[in-house]
């Protein structure tokens, strides 16, 4: 195998990512447009804009922090304070930086990364940990909060009831809302967002179809960077962007352009991603002609949770809050083995022209480092693919070794040669 260095054909309007998320996290700072809350994980965001709340994704800004590699000082912080080095490294990159702010110590923080102190705080625990997340930041900054709780999804058969579930909870939060906004919940805002949303997910799924095309003319990285804005600000300018995505990935795929000049190996990813290694694995990729085509966590958008059991895309527009819960209830966190099999792998791996799986093991991430082993032997197994479990981690670097990661692909790579 080579180990020349070779170009990665990016999709060019995810330049403009970096604006649009500099841009809402800008807007934290604008007091004329409500109170502000945390939300430590995927929330309904939707909500909080239909109330007139400035909120922000606590993952998404560890991740965002991450990127650039500076993630380290809010993780030390955390530590000296007394979590252990096991404990989620998105909910100790945040916490460090929640006890820098109230210790008065924002100076330290380099200004691209600062946001204002919450006047609530909210949690939906399709991730365990998220609620002792959100109690330590309760805890930080005396703020109200509100959690709430999604429950496993044991029958398929009773699908409705775990959304009717949520979809409860979801009428206390409005409440919430009004009492801590004092002003009504705008109902008719909230359908306009989820209407937005399906457009949204329009859009990304038709880009997502073109991702099948040999050579890919997009890649799962690609698509990775794309996720901030339907992810957590969800507006007409997000719109707006995906469909310059869209049309620029079609016309990509219309003119043949792929994202390496050869393409010999296609891989799926299942799992969170190392958000500071994402230019590292794409380039020690690309040395081998390898490109990652799939996988949920890139590719999956608003509504796939929901589209066998809400025909036939995902969205009630008539019940916008069952579109809602369906959405956060309905997770990967809250499904059945087989269910994940047959919704994060197999459409992956029959439709995406699949050689070989990466799954990553998370070291700090209990919900996507569960049964991953067993994964990877349904999926040798049952479609006669290599798999590497790659342990490593989403944004603690201290999990990340590149020589040995590098080596563990280039022998997944050779497996799929013999």
């Amino acid at each position: 195998m080579s180990n020349e260095k070779k170009k990665v054909n990016r999709v060019k309007c995810t330049a403009n990512i970096s604006g649009l998320m500099d841009n809402f996290y800008k807007n934290m700072f604008d007091d004329t447009k409500g109170p502000i809350c945390w939300c430590v994980g995927a929330c309904p965001y939707e909500m909080f804009s239909a109330a007139g709340v400035r909120r922000f994704q606590t993952e998404n800004h560890a991740a965002r922090i991450s990127t650039r590699q500076e993630q380290a000082m809010f993780i030390e912080v955390a530590e000296a304070e007394g979590l252990s080095e096991n404990v989620c490294s998105y909910a100790k990159i945040n916490i460090g930086f929640a006890l820098m702010m109230a210790r008065g110590e924002e100076d330290k923080i380099p200004e691209r990364y600062r946001i204002p102190k919450p006047d609530m705080l909210f949690a939906l625990n399709t991730c365990p940990t998220m609620i002792q997340w959100c109690d330590m930041l309760s805890d930080i900054f005396k703020v109200p909060k509100f959690v709430v709780d999604a429950a496993y999804i044991y029958d398929e058969n009773n699908w409705d009831r775990n959304v009717e579930y949520v979809k409860s909870q979801l009428y206390d939060f409005v409440r919430f809302l009004e009492k801590n906004t004092g002003r009504p919940f705008d109902w008719a805002r909230l359908n306009e967002i989820v209407m937005l949303m399906k457009q949204i997910a329009v859009e990304w799924r038709a880009a997502r179809e073109l991702y099948k095309k040999v050579p890919t003319p997009a890649s799962f990285l690609d698509a990775l960077i794309a996720m901030g804005p339907k992810n957590t600000v969800r507006d007409e300018a997000s719109l707006a962007f995906y469909k310059d995505f869209h049309n620029e990935v079609a016309q990509r795929a219309k003119d043949g352009i792929g994202v390496l000049e050869q393409e010999k190996y296609r891989i799926m990813w299942r799992g969170n991603f190392p958000w500071h290694k994402l230019g590292t694995l794409s380039r020690m990729l690309a040395k081998y002609d390898a490109v990652i085509i799939s996988g949920v966590y890139g590719l999956g958008t608003y509504g796939d949770h929901a589209i066998d059991n809400i025909l036939p895309d995902g969205f009630d527009i008539s019940d916008p809050l069952r579109t809602i819960a369906a959405e956060h209830c309905c997770r990967s966190y809250t499904r059945r083995f087989d269910w994940k099999m047959e919704h994060e792998f197999r459409r992956y791996i029959d439709e995406f022209s699949i050689d070989a799986v990466i799954i990553h093991s998370p070291r700090t991430c209990r919900p996507w480092a569960l049964t991953t082993y067993d994964m990877a032997r349904e999926v040798e197994e049952k479609y006669k693919l290599p798999v590497l479990v790659l342990e490593v981690d989403h944004t603690d670097p201290n999990y990340f070794h590149d020589a040995q990661v590098e080596t563990r692909i280039k022998a997944l790579l050779e497996t799929i040669k013999k």
